[in-house]
């Protein structure tokens, strides 16, 4: 719930995230029944792309529940974390 209440403030700010990550159970916030699932897609529709570890979403059988453009692997979640100039942990 913390994490979902931190990103639907983005929907009040001028600011959106480079490469949101998500990964073990954040996979969950990206799946179509979630609480930020709407502001997710507005983020996409504004050319963000958000990038979902494909091996979690598979080890909690959560790929038929996902409706994003992107899923990743270990290399583009380091890939994303190196090219930022901050990292936010939610």
């Amino acid at each position: 719930m913390f994490a979902e209440t931190r990103l639907s403030l983005l929907d009040v700010s001028d600011l959106a995230p480079s490469f949101p990550c998500f990964y073990t159970a954040g996979v969950r916030l990206c799946c179509n029944d979630s609480n930020v699932f709407k502001l997710l897609r507005r983020l996409e529709a504004n050319q963000v792309l958000l990038i979902l570890c494909g091996t979690c979403l598979d080890t909690l059988e959560l790929r038929d529940l996902v409706d994003v453009d992107l899923d990743g692997g270990m290399t583009e979640l380091c890939e994303a974390a190196w090219r930022a100039d901050s990292v936010l942990n939610l």
